[in-house]
């Protein structure tokens, strides 16, 4: 599994990116951080004793009991009540998104009109500089909204093995609402910084710097969660190997014995 450095060194750029918007709004160059993320669970198996019968392994390589139907019912709605809300959240940030888009393009505009040059250069210089911040934030956005899907392609995969990963759909779930958060947040972000072609006011500076700070909490957050339903799984995937190549041992020593008791 890659390494989440890329990913890490960009949350972090954040703060330093925003810095230059806030107090100068005039970037001429800034480092990009490439982010490489990979959910690939490997099984390669770690010796386990057996399970005992009528236990289901779970996500964490450890034993659960069978759950009632009553028990499964409530939290099948109460997870398909949750998705509704979750959809509809989803809805109200990409029509949200679009808006503040178009107005950042409008303020694009606006600085292509300006007769003065000096001024013209500034503003656009002003304008490059916001769309940097917020094309890093959409930048890390993404990338964790990627490995959530490559993981829940895994998640997918151990369930037809008959592996709980109950745990796992949570924690997909919990980064789920981070992610939502954090758009929601930079939605924000792209308001204020799409007021006006001027300097941005003491008050707005303020609650863009809080804004990247709470985006960057969120971020770290769902990477953290989306690293640990990694794991999870592959503890999963190993301890569902071994348990596998244990009975086939003991089938195989229970054959060989009755063979060898009928001769």
């Amino acid at each position: 599994m890659k390494k989440y450095i890329g990913l890490l060194v960009l949350v972090m750029a954040f703060n330093i990116v925003v810095s230059d918007v806030v107090f100068a709004e005039e970037i001429d160059s800034s480092t990009e951080a490439e982010t490489s993320t990979s959910a690939r669970i490997v099984d390669d198996g770690i010796p386990l004793p057996p399970v005992p019968k009528g236990t289901v392994i779970n996500n964490l390589g450890t034993t659960t009991s069978v759950k009632t139907q009553t028990q499964i019912d409530a939290q099948v709605k109460a997870k398909a009540e949750l998705k509704l809300k979750l959809d509809a959240k989803k809805a109200e940030l990409v029509e949200n998104r679009a808006e503040a888009k178009a107005k950042m393009e409008a303020l694009k505009a606006k600085a292509k009109e300006q007769k003065d040059l000096k001024k013209a250069e500034l503003e656009q210089k002003r304008l490059l500089a916001r769309e940097k911040v917020l094309f890093r934030f959409d930048k890390s956005i993404n990338s964790l909204n990627a490995l959530k899907e490559r993981i829940n392609a895994q998640i997918v995969k151990v369930t037809t093995l008959g592996i709980d990963v109950t745990i796992a759909k949570e924690n997909i779930i919990k980064a789920e609402a981070n992610i939502d958060s954090a758009k929601a947040k930079v939605i924000e972000a792209n308001t204020i910084l799409s007021l006006s072609v001027n300097q941005l006011s003491v008050e707005n500076k303020t609650k863009l710097k809080t804004l990247a700070k709470e985006v960057q909490i969120l971020l770290k957050e769902t990477q953290k969660l989306l690293s640990n339903t990694t794991k999870s799984l592959k503890e999963a995937l190993k301890a569902k190997k071994t348990s596998t190549n244990t009975d086939a041992k003991v089938n195989t020593s229970a054959s060989t014995s009755t063979n060898t008791t009928t001769q």
